[in-house]
């Protein structure tokens, strides 16, 4: 009689540390946007490290937010001098490995933002994996660094700011 509560307590707290579990093997660290340059920016890059702590490999798919009409991950290319970028179907992070967003590599770009980017805002995305679902991060907007006022344009037409990883 006292047993069957017991057994499904257990039961539920087993399932519940199950799907936790399968859902934590993507941890994201070290986020970050930099602040919009002008109040006119349309584009902006976010930064952070996706590490896969699971013994398969996981794949982002999709990345929203509503601070911007879209949030791609994409990758800087340098073709003959002139850098380039180009939006990523698929970014793969293999098992046990940190995969780094980071200022003239991958990162996510967000096009269309509804808002300049201010000092001390926090944006929240959803990033979808083929594996671990939805996460959920937030991204902590920063100062301008120095040397971001020497950056431009990208032929592309997307701003573009670079930051030094920290």
């Amino acid at each position: 009689m006292f047993g069957w509560p017991k057994f499904s307590a257990t039961c539920l707290c087993f399932f519940f540390l199950m799907a936790r579990a399968m859902a934590s093997d993507i941890m994201v660290t070290g986020a970050y946007a930099p602040a919009s340059l002008t109040p006119m920016a349309q584009s902006a890059a976010v930064y952070l490290s996706l590490v896969n702590h699971g013994s398969e490999m996981d794949v982002l798919l999709a990345i929203k937010t509503d601070a911007a009409e879209a949030a791609e991950a994409h990758q800087s290319l340098d073709e003959n001098g002139i850098m380039k970028m180009r939006a990523l179907e698929r970014l793969e992070i293999k098992p046990q490995e940190t995969v780094a967003l980071q200022p003239g590599g991958t990162h996510i770009m967000l096009m269309g933002l509804k808002q300049p980017l201010l000092e001390g805002q926090v944006l929240s995305f959803q990033l979808t994996f083929e594996r671990a679902g939805i996460v959920k991060v937030d991204v902590p907007v920063r100062g301008k660094t120095a040397g971001q006022a020497n950056t431009g344009k990208t032929n592309t037409g997307h701003e573009h700011p670079e930051v030094p990883a920290e």
